[in-house]
Parts: C-alpha cells; sequence; structure tokens
C-alpha cells in the first residue's frame, strides 16, 4: 500500500509540474503573440498617416506600342523617346482607398468627380519633361493633361493609385513614376517674313512654311525592325491676289533654327510644281527622301517661299491670308494631314493666320450742302503728282491690254482701289457727279481740279486710307470762271472760294468794261 502511495503522489506531482509547463508555456505564447500584435497594428497607423509622391516623365515618341509603366523610376522606353518639356498637368484625388480603381467594378474611374477634401494640384514640366507632386496621402488620383499644341496625347487621363503595388507583388510604391506618352501631331504653320510692311502690286512677299517633322514618319517595332511612312507632301495655296515666284528654298532645321546635315536637292529629293487651276505649288518629296527626313534627327521641314502681289489687290484692299497645308501616308499606315487655315477659311481674329496688307484708298464722296451720298463719279490714281498732271495713272491689264483703273463711286458714293504700298499716291477726279433734286432736275456738280495728296500709312493697321470728298453743285459764276479762266476749284478745299472770288471779280470786271463801252458808243452817236 506504501508502495502504492508513492507511485501515486510521483504521478500526480509529474501531472503537477507538466500542467504547469503547459501553463507557462501558453502564457509565453499569449505574450508573444500580443507583442507581435502591437507592431502590426502601429505599422498600419504609420501606413495610414505616410504620404507619397507621383513623379511624371513627359515624352513623345513615334505612334506604336510600349510596356505599360508599374511605378518604376527606369522603365524601358522607345529608342526615339523626347522630354516634353511646358506640358500643364493637374491632378485630382478620386478616393483614399489605394484599391478603389481595381477589380471588374472599380469604386471610381476617369469620370468620377474628385474629392472636396483634396485641392487640386497643378504644374508644368520642366525641360527634362518631369513634374513632381509630392506629399500625397494614400489613394487613388486622377492625372489631367493639358493641352500642348502640336502634341497629341496617348492618354489624356490617368488613373494611379498611392501607393502602387507591383504587377508582380512585392513591396507597395510610394513613390510612383508614371511615363504618359503623347507624340507629336501633324502640324504646319506658316508666317510672313515681313509682316508689318504694306504691300503693293508687284511687291514681293516672303513666307516661311515650317512642318515639325512628323514623328509618324518612322516606326520601330519591339522587335527592332523598322516602318516608314510614304507620299509627303508639302502644298501652298495661294490667294487670288499673289503669284508664285518659282525656286522656293528647302531645308532641314533642328530646333534652334541651325541647318542639319540633310540637304534636300531640288529634282532629286522633291519636285516644285504649280496647278494654275488651283493656285497651289507643291512639294512632293520622294520616299527616300522621307527616310531621310525621318533618320535625320532634325526638328523642322522648311520651305522658304516668294511670292509677288498681282492686280487683282487692285480689286480689295486690306489684308491677304495664305494658306499651306502637309500630307502623307503615316508609317501605321493611316492617312496624316494638317492645314494652317483649316478648311481655307481665314479667322481675321486669330494672329496666327498667316497674312500680309496691302494699302489701300477708300472715296466718300458726297454733296457739301446736304450730305447727300454721290455716285457716278469717276476717278484716277497716280503715283506722284507729275504723273497725275501728264495724266499717267495706274493701270492694269485687261484682255492683253494696258488700261487705266478707274473707280466710279456707287450708290452708297463709295469707290475703293486695293494694292497699294506705303507711301503717297494722287486721286484724280476725272468726272464730277451730277445731282438729282428734289424737283427731279440733273445738275451740275463742280469737278475736283486739282490732284489731291493720299498718304498710305506704312502701318498694316492703318494701310486703308478714307478719304471724304465733297462736291459742290454748280453756280453761274463756275460757268464763267471756267468760261475765262480754264480752272476748276479743288473740291473740299477753301481755295474754291478764292477761285469763285476770281471768276467774280473776272466777271464783273468784264460787265464794267462791256458797259463804258457802250456809254463811249452813245455819247459817239450824240455827236
Amino acid at each position: 500500500m506504501k508502495r502504492t502511495s508513492e507511485r501515486a503522489m510521483r504521478a500526480n506531482l509529474r501531472a503537477a509540474a507538466a500542467a504547469t509547463a503547459l501553463a507557462a508555456a501558453l502564457a509565453l505564447c499569449a505574450a508573444a503573440l500580443a507583442g507581435a500584435g502591437d507592431p502590426a497594428f502601429a505599422d498600419a497607423g504609420a501606413d495610414a498617416a505616410r504620404t507619397g509622391s507621383i513623379v511624371v516623365h513627359e515624352y513623345r515618341s513615334q505612334l506604336g506600342g510600349t510596356n505599360p509603366g508599374n511605378g518604376d523610376e527606369d522603365p524601358v522606353l522607345p529608342k526615339d523617346a523626347l522630354p516634353l518639356a511646358d506640358v500643364p498637368l493637374t491632378l485630382y484625388q478620386l478616393s483614399t482607398d489605394p484599391e478603389a480603381a481595381n477589380g471588374f467594378e472599380p469604386a471610381v474611374d476617369v469620370d468620377s468627380p474628385p474629392l472636396a477634401s483634396f485641392d487640386s494640384r497643378t504644374g508644368t514640366t520642366d525641360a527634362q519633361g518631369v513634374l513632381a507632386f509630392r506629399d500625397l496621402p494614400r489613394g487613388v488620383y486622377l492625372l489631367v493633361q493639358g493641352d500642348v499644341a502640336g502634341v497629341q496625347p496617348a492618354q489624356k487621363k490617368l488613373l494611379v493609385a498611392v501607393p502602387m503595388q507591383g504587377a508582380v507583388g512585392g513591396d507597395a510604391r510610394w513613390d510612383v513614376h508614371v511615363y504618359p506618352k503623347s507624340y507629336v501631331a501633324a502640324s504646319i504653320a506658316k508666317a510672313a517674313d515681313d509682316p508689318d510692311a504694306v504691300y503693293g502690286v508687284g511687291d514681293e512677299a516672303r513666307w516661311r512654311i515650317t512642318v515639325p517633322v512628323p514623328a509618324e514618319l518612322k516606326l520601330v517595332a519591339a522587335d527592332g525592325s523598322v516602318r516608314y511612312g510614304r507620299g509627303l507632301q508639302v502644298r501652298d495655296i495661294l490667294d487670288a491676289r499673289l503669284d508664285d515666284v518659282p525656286g522656293a528654298q528647302v531645308s532641314l532645321v533642328d530646333a534652334t533654327g541651325q541647318p542639319s546635315a540633310t540637304a534636300l536637292v531640288p529634282g532629286a529629293d522633291y519636285e516644285e510644281a504649280y496647278d494654275e487651276q488651283g493656285r497651289t505649288v507643291s512639294w512632293t518629296f520622294t520616299d527616300e527622301a522621307l527616310r531621310r527626313i525621318a533618320d535625320a534627327g532634325a526638328a523642322n521641314l522648311v520651305i522658304a517661299v516668294t511670292t509677288r502681289v498681282n492686280e487683282a489687290a487692285y480689286d480689295e484692299p486690306g489684308a491677304i491670308y495664305n494658306n499651306a497645308a502637309v500630307s502623307f501616308t503615316a508609317a501605321s499606315g493611316a492617312p496624316t494631314g494638317a492645314e494652317v487655315i483649316p478648311g481655307g477659311v481665314p479667322d481675321p481674329a486669330n494672329p496666327a493666320h498667316p497674312r500680309i496688307t496691302t494699302g489701300g484708298v477708300r472715296i466718300d464722296k458726297h454733296l457739301e450742302e446736304t450730305g447727300e451720298k454721290l455716285s457716278g463719279a469717276t476717278f484716277k490714281v497716280a503715283r506722284s503728282r507729275a504723273d497725275a498732271l501728264a495724266g499717267h495713272f495706274i493701270a492694269r491689264t485687261v484682255d492683253g491690254v494696258l488700261q487705266d483703273v478707274q473707280l466710279v463711286t456707287d450708290a452708297d458714293g463709295a469707290a475703293s482701289l486695293g494694292g497699294l504700298g506705303a507711301g503717297t499716291c494722287w486721286l484724280v477726279e476725272t468726272q464730277a457727279p451730277s445731282y438729282e433734286d428734289a424737283e427731279g432736275r440733273q445738275r451740275a456738280c463742280v469737278r475736283l481740279a486739282e490732284p489731291a495728296a493720299v498718304d498710305i500709312p506704312a502701318d498694316p493697321a492703318a494701310a486703308e486710307v478714307r478719304v471724304a470728298v465733297a462736291n459742290r453743285l454748280e453756280t453761274p459764276l463756275d460757268r464763267a470762271g471756267s468760261a475765262v479762266g480754264g480752272a476748276l476749284a479743288k473740291t473740299g478745299d477753301a481755295g474754291w472760294l478764292l477761285a469763285a472770288a476770281l471768276a467774280a471779280v473776272v466777271a464783273l470786271a468784264g460787265a464794267g468794261m462791256v458797259r463804258r463801252l457802250r456809254r463811249r458808243g452813245e455819247r459817239t452817236d450824240d455827236r
């Protein structure tokens, strides 16, 4: 019995020790679990307060596929990638949950409204095409690219998560780098070399057509193979008041205007042609020249064009707009083109529309006594006073024959002439209008006897000069003066009063002389 009790006691002691050890082990496990939980919660709290950044790298490339971005700072970019400076960007926050844009039914997309709790941020890329948005709380952001002339973004709106989880797992990236791709869309510009001059018929006007070398001319595939476009053509669409002067200069230049080492030779690399019916000058490049242009690394294809103002400018004073266009088939096979003035409709309010200005004169013919408009007055214009007095006037070719340009006032008393360069021209009234009075009687008006000087300013904004010419009705004194002196007063000038007075003096003197002779004759008869 005693042995049995001892064995039982030892068993109980072992059981108690085991229980104590188990309890201690459980206590240690519990402590370990509790200790492990505190850092986990601390990390979650730190993530909630942590901020990140979105660093945007804008670049241009040709049309074609690229690998999707994964937030890395050094992605594999196309070989022809060039940074884009001065790209405006705006950042909005759409959600505070970085996963809100994921899944088959995302909570937010590019059309979702931004959160009012986050003030939108704006900026522009620097010379390296980089713009950083920093101190961003976790969430989903909408990046919106603004408009840049000649640049077409592949994605105008882009969703970015902060932090961004890598596509193959790994740590989340709090500093997210995104690479929105843009391409330089086909574009063309044109400008006059001297838009501030005032041109006249016969003057030459020089223009500069600039075509940024389109990225679409060349496409580098993922396997390194290269495709090129074809059919590059530039066209200069001329206004009816301009004639082409053959022999344009075609060249490639860099961004600073320096010539490229790649020269373009007329007859070998391109052909210049003129379509008279369409009034269009064209430069058609060979496909070999297109490949050389695409590979040259130049910024712009430049064509220096010369035109001459023709006699059609006499009919329409003011601005002469000019247009140009470019077209080609892109390396992707898509037809591509651009025009300076889309549709050819000029917009006077848009300073980007290329133009030159001719001077002109607009006559306002009216009756001096009442201000009524006078129709039927005819004028001619001379380039000097000597020409005006000699009867040598501005002429134009009509059916192969030179004829003086004649201005005739319409029912509004108006007549105009364009195509006049800056300087002084001389206005001569060759026929005075007649005037129908209230009783239906036709009455003659006094013609402008002397050439009137008209100054055309060397300022395009003031190059059309308005000249008010007042006619007065003819009087018996005018007829007497005309018979005696053979001269008519200058309309719109006080000189006509002097002329009238002189005519009256002459007439009165003549009448007095007649009376004296008559009296003398009477006295002789009396004798």
